[in-house]
């Protein structure tokens, strides 16, 4: 403690400073006393002559972070059986879907003159052509997911149906079967539209006067016509074939001939355009079946255990791949065109390229089911065949 008058430090207990007399305020000896009972000599507090500590503030971190954790969890979980839900299928769910597909224009109707047809039962999505991108609609409570795939190169529309994410089957629509540009059409249940780059429109153009009498165009409806058609291109065909038959495949009185070229090789459709002939090369034949004026016909072939197939549409200007499919019983033991019934008992059922279960194949096959088989005639014997042909 120090003078408050001269500032000299004074003696513990002084009541007077030694160097100018002046008297210590008892009120200054008080707070030193004050202070020294609650101080140690290292500044330290102390109370009753021992060491205190302030009390310690709790800690409330260890709550929060265990009610955190539990949220987390809980959102997890969620999470969880909400990616179950959506994308675990069982197989039976699965072939159910598939036996009960239905195509979206058979779903659902749109005004195919707007721009945008989207309704509360189907929306679209398109590309930078307006063209289709995706499809997505409702049948009977199911819910139904499509994406679009152009392959210009090929001319050829690829749609992928999937149900939650797992694929269902592929449908191929070649560009060749959109008749209007910039507008939607329904093609065999798939709602199509292509732009006029897409499928060759020409502005039409003014007639111009013949410089000469235009040829008549062939009366077709006359049997001995397109008979002398076909004998004729029979007789200059660099086509190679063995056997040949005349039959109706679309709704017309003029028939197609199929022209067969070994049990190993392709088959030839031969169809009249304009007076002339056009040719089909179909996939490897060994048969191939068809329905009567009902447009469909089918080659089907078996090799190592496997029977493959591809479904056809001919709709008298064009032919079309409408389906695929194969079956295999596992064991590939069968020779090519042997024992047909062992590939189609058991085995692994694909369509359009999808894996499927058997009730859903046997069932579409069944939907499609074509009765007639070609009994072809031997090639020395074909002009003899379409002369007599009825």
């Amino acid at each position: 403690m120090k003078c408050t008058n001269c500032g000299t430090q004074l003696k513990e207990g002084a009541r007077l400073c030694e160097q100018c007399g002046t008297p210590v305020d008892p009120r200054q000896v008080r707070r030193q006393s004050d202070d020294s009972y609650h101080r140690d000599k290292n500044n330290t507090p102390k109370h009753g002559g021992a060491h205190f500590r302030e009390p310690r503030k709790k800690n409330n971190k260890a709550p929060r972070i265990v009610l955190t954790a539990l949220i987390a969890t809980a959102a997890a979980a969620v999470c969880l059986f909400v990616l179950i839900k959506v994308f675990c299928v069982s197989d039976t769910e699965l072939s159910d879907v598939q036996a009960s597909f239905v195509r979206p224009a058979e779903a659902v109707q749109i005004h195919r003159s707007l721009d945008d047809p989207s309704n509360d039962s189907i929306k679209f999505k398109f590309d930078d052509s307006d063209r289709v991108l995706s499809c997505e609609y409702t049948a009977d409570v199911i819910k139904y997911s499509q994406k679009y795939e152009y392959d210009d190169s090929s001319k050829k529309v690829i749609i992928k149906t999937s149900y939650r994410n797992r694929p269902i089957f592929t449908k191929v629509i070649e560009y060749s079967r959109v008749t209007e540009a910039n507008r939607f059409e329904d093609i065999d249940g798939y709602y199509i539209r292509l732009g006029s780059d897409c499928i060759d429109v020409r502005p039409t153009q003014a007639p111009t006067e013949p410089t000469q009498p235009a040829t008549a165009a062939p009366d077709m409806s006359d049997p001995k016509v397109y008979k002398d058609i076909y004998i004729s291109f029979l007789k200059n065909t660099k086509t190679a074939f063995q056997s040949g038959r005349l039959l109706y495949l679309n709704n017309d009185n003029i028939p197609e001939l199929i022209l067969d070229s070994a049990s190993s090789g392709p088959s030839y459709l031969c169809y009249l355009n304009g007076g002339s002939v056009q040719t089909f090369k179909t996939a490897p034949a060994r048969d191939i079946e068809y329905s009567k004026k009902g447009e469909l016909f089918t080659t089907g072939y078996v090799k190592n255990g496997t029977k493959s197939w591809t479904l056809y549409r001919f709709n008298g200007k064009s032919v079309s791949e409408e389906h695929h499919g194969s079956v295999n019983n596992g064991n590939g033991n069968n020779k090519d065109n042997e024992n047909d019934n062992a590939v189609e008992n058991n085995g692994a059922y694909t369509l359009d390229d999808q894996p499927v279960s058997a009730q859903y194949y046997e069932s579409f096959l069944e939907e499609r089911k074509l009765n007639g088989s070609v009994d072809y005639c031997l090639k020395e014997n074909m002009t003899g065949y379409i002369i007599d042909f009825k």
